[in-house]
């Protein structure tokens, strides 16, 4: 008999609903949030109250049975303690953490509702490979003081997710493999995997900044704004976390709208990307193998606000734009490329339905 799993994935921007049968994926829906609706969600409940309607309503759209659900899987934060890789059971003890914590809003939602759900239906809530899993070696612990150590922490479910995939496709076991996994959404984090393990990290708060958080700043206008008093350290926080990056600078993490790119000027931001992967000296025989992927075009009469304006007709336009940089990078036949990038239009695979 088949394994039913409701898995509850909310983000910083973001909630994605799926329902399993083992691993056939039967439903999924992905809601996307405006910056200027999260701002508003000061606590726990507040933030559960508005994304519970998503999950009720992912529930009865798609007739699922609650009751012949076997298992829950959220991705949380846990509660307090040290963490491995893995699954943990979501009890009362790190749902009462979470709804009294102050943090990344999607995790602690994520967990409180999971469990919630758990004890209406009855059934086990897990976590899996949380936010705080901390498997790093002791040489990257150290920092520039004695008085402060590195822990682990970041983007754990997706980069291992991501990298079991990878391994699958090589068909080398997992744990004999090593990766460096770079995770870019709501916040950016980068990671080595080793044997299984996430052994070093650069997370979201040394590194880049990302569409809501500051990354790594400065130290001395950090401890100015601290004793300027204007601010309290929850207000603070938010700037790092939450309010930051994109948000703080362009007052919304939709670069789309803020910029409304045309078709060639998006294609000009995948060369970019190429060029960058160019540069990075991590490639056996010196040169990356690329593959530029052109998403389907969005049909008449659809409408997103996450995808931007316009985006029925700009998106027909883009398999041109980025076939031809896709041609400039194949470099088969040229010593002077650094790569040999092809190209994949996702369009011209769907068949329309006939009715």
């Amino acid at each position: 008999m088949s394994k039913k799993i409701l898995v509850i994935n909310m983000g910083s921007t973001s909630s994605k609903l799926a329902y399993f049968e083992d691993d056939k994926k039967v439903a999924e829906q992905s809601y996307e949030h405006a910056a200027a609706e999260l701002i508003k969600l000061e606590t726990v409940e507040e933030r559960c109250a508005y994304r519970r309607p998503l999950i009720e309503s992912f529930i009865k759209e798609n007739n699922i049975d609650m009751t012949a659900v076997d298992a829950i899987a959220a991705r949380g934060v846990g509660g307090g303690g040290s963490y491995k890789s893995g699954a943990y059971l979501i009890t009362e003890e790190v749902r009462d953490e979470c709804a009294a914590g102050n943090g990344h809003q999607g995790l602690l939602t994520s967990t409180v509702i999971g469990y919630e759900l758990s004890q209406k239906y009855n059934i086990p809530a897990y976590l899996y490979d949380v936010v705080p899993v901390n498997e790093i070696e002791p040489i990257a612990e150290i920092t520039g003081s004695p008085l402060f150590k590195r822990t682990g922490g970041g983007h754990t479910l997706n980069t291992r997710a991501t990298a079991r995939l990878v391994a699958k496709e090589l068909g080398k076991p997992y744990d004999e493999c090593t990766f460096v996994v770079c995770h870019m959404g709501g916040g950016i984090s980068t990671n080595l995997q080793k044997n299984g393990r996430i052994i070093d990290i650069i997370g979201s708060s040394e590194g880049t900044f990302s569409p809501d958080r500051a990354g790594g700043v400065p130290e001395g206008p950090l401890r100015k704004l601290y004793k300027s008093g204007k601010y309290t350290e929850k207000e603070i926080g938010r700037m790092l976390n939450g309010q930051g990056g994109l948000i703080a600078y362009l007052g919304t993490n939709d670069c789309k709208e803020r910029f409304n790119a045309n078709p060639a000027a998006i294609a000009v931001g995948l060369e970019r990307l190429i060029l960058k992967a160019e540069t990075v000296p991590a490639w056996r025989g010196g040169k990356p193998n690329i593959l530029a992927i052109c998403p389907p075009w969005m049909r008449e009469g659809f409408h997103d606000e996450v995808m931007g304006l316009c985006c029925v007709e700009k998106s027909p336009q883009l398999a041109a734009h980025f076939e031809r940089i896709a041609d400039l990078h194949r470099g088969r036949n040229d010593v002077l490329r650094n790569s040999i990038t092809e190209f994949f239009n996702i369009g011209s695979c769907i068949v329309e339905a006939v009715t």
